[in-house]
């Protein structure tokens, strides 16, 4: 019998979908075909209400960890490699202004910089 927090196979699906980024409709109806012929509305509310569910969140979240770990990415490794664009010399490596602004808003939100508190 399958434990209440156990996933489904289509929930499962589902849950790699999204981590994979799709989106949550095409994540829907990859992991339940049969459903394709609902309205778009239907898909989407059913594909909300799943994908904001705990399990699937946890499920999500762990499938991301995982990819994390077998690339060996640390939150140091990232922080070095945002660093190195946001204070490089702009001709050196042909970088937009742009991108060196991204790159510093990703470092002051991973700094922690950014949070609301």
């Amino acid at each position: 019998m399958k434990k209440r927090d156990e996933l489904t196979i289509e929930e499962e699906l589902f849950a790699q979908g999204l981590a994979l980024g799709k989106t949550q409709y095409q994540a829907y109806i990859d992991a339940y075909p049969h459903r394709r012929q609902w309205k778009r509305s239907a898909i989407d509310s059913k594909a909300s209400v799943l994908a904001n569910s705990e399990k699937i969140k946890a499920k999500k979240r762990q499938l991301r960890e995982d990819v994390v770990k077998d690339l060996g990415i640390t939150r140091e490794k990232l922080i070095q490699q945002v660093k190195n664009v946001a204070f490089c010399s702009f001709d050196a490596d042909k970088l937009r202004p742009a991108d060196k602004i991204r790159a510093l808003e990703l470092l002051a939100n991973l700094m922690g910089y950014l949070d609301k508190d």
